[in-house]
């Protein structure tokens, strides 16, 4: 999860105190959109023991079949999110089954 800095913090400047702190939002990872209420979580673990898993988030299907779609290699399986059949908007079900068929025109 990445997050954006929106405001930095406010120092004194005699003696360096935090007066106000920073402010960050969480954003996606592949478009780097804010995130609002609802999102979708990936996690991918590598071969690699040494390698920590990575846990991703994305603000709707279409962000998350594009960041799966580059990984290559390395990766040793991934997690994907639940699909809600009694959610709307950019992480239901409906959407889901259309950025899969989309999805799957722009690989042939």
């Amino acid at each position: 999860m990445r997050s954006k800095l929106m405001k930095p913090e406010k120092r004194c400047k005699a003696c360096s105190t935090v007066l106000e702190r920073a402010k960050y939002e969480e954003v996606c990872d592949e478009c780097e959109g804010m995130l609002l209420d609802d999102w979708l979580t990936v996690d991918v673990f590598f071969a690699d023991d040494s390698k920590d898993a990575c846990d991703l988030v994305f603000c709707s299907w279409d962000c998350t079949l594009k960041n799966l779609s580059k990984r290559r290699g390395d990766d040793y399986f991934t997690v994907l999110p639940y699909v809600h059949h009694d959610v709307k908007g950019k992480t239901g079900a409906k959407v889901f089954w259309k950025a899969v068929r989309e999805f799957g025109r722009k690989q042939r």
